[in-house]
């Protein structure tokens, strides 16, 4: 079926002649959702801390997003450009941000902010990682509205296909759909269903680890329909760079399930040991 693609100005309004694009507002809108839904479940049974907390950790998080963003970018996909053009660093508004290395920033954030105040690092990000989805998912959308990480070519019987305005024929893989259908509304499902459940908020990183394995998985099998990076090109016989990054997000992901389950059945035979 082909889809008809909705010509979209990537430029929302301007200011002063300043352009106010989609893909910045794509950011500030899933930073403020994250920060306003991490402040109800941070005070989900059991407590983690204050909104007024809330609040300082995502001023650390958004520098850990914009800065992990970038630069795991420049490193992860086209070092050598910016290496002869270090002007294009600051140029975010140009597109150029990788998810991997906005985990990366994220982590560092948590981190310090964790050992800052003495909390757990793996309760906070337990919660933090519910609503994250719906921010990679607006991230997608403005990609797709930005005609940036364009599918492959789509095959004759491909059951979704689109012209890109840009590119024009031959009809693509709305990729940056299909990643934004499993990045933000199949794991956003998943995160929230299973967070209602308090025995598992009670397991201390499982909801870290189901997140790190399912977006891992979703993005090995998206890559499938995204054209890769032209500077980048396929790896390792078809395997894309997006691939290969994701792979230890699935690992770790798995190890820190186990960890935390074999540590919660330590803690349920210690506590039957005394009765």
């Amino acid at each position: 079926m082909l889809i008809p693609y909705p010509n979209i100005n990537p430029v929302f309004f301007s200011i002063l002649g300043i352009p106010i694009r989609w893909y910045g507002i794509s950011y500030i809108a899933g930073i403020l959702f994250s920060l306003e839904f991490s402040k109800k479940i941070m005070k989900t049974n059991p407590f983690i801390m204050s909104e007024e907390k809330v609040d300082e950790l995502y001023i650390y998080g958004f520098w850990g997003v914009l800065l992990g963003g970038r630069i795991g970018y420049i490193l992860f996909y086209d070092l050598y450009n910016y290496i002869n053009n270090p002007i294009e660093i600051i140029k975010i508004w140009h597109g150029g941000m990788s998810s991997h290395g906005g985990f990366i920033g994220v982590t560092i954030a948590i981190c310090y902010f964790s050992i800052k105040n003495n909390l757990k690092i793996l309760s906070i990000s337990d919660r933090i990682l519910v609503s994250v989805p719906v921010g990679l998912g607006l991230g997608r959308l403005a990609n797709f509205v930005n005609q940036e990480l364009i599918g492959r070519i789509a095959s004759e019987d491909a059951l979704f296909k689109i012209i890109y305005p840009n590119y024009g024929l031959p009809a693509r893989y709305p990729s940056e759909l299909f990643e934004a259908f499993g990045e933000c509304l199949f794991l956003f499902i998943i995160m929230f269903s299973i967070f209602k459940f308090y025995y598992i908020r009670i397991r201390r990183g499982v909801l870290t680890g189901v997140f790190l394995f399912a977006y891992g998985l979703v993005r090995v099998i998206c890559e499938n329909f995204r054209q890769p990076d032209s500077q980048v090109g396929f790896l390792y016989d078809g395997i894309t760079m997006g691939q290969i990054l994701s792979v230890p997000l699935c690992l770790t992901g798995l190890t820190i399930i186990a960890i935390s389950t074999i540590k919660h059945n330590q803690s349920i035979l210690k506590v039957m040991d005394k009765l």
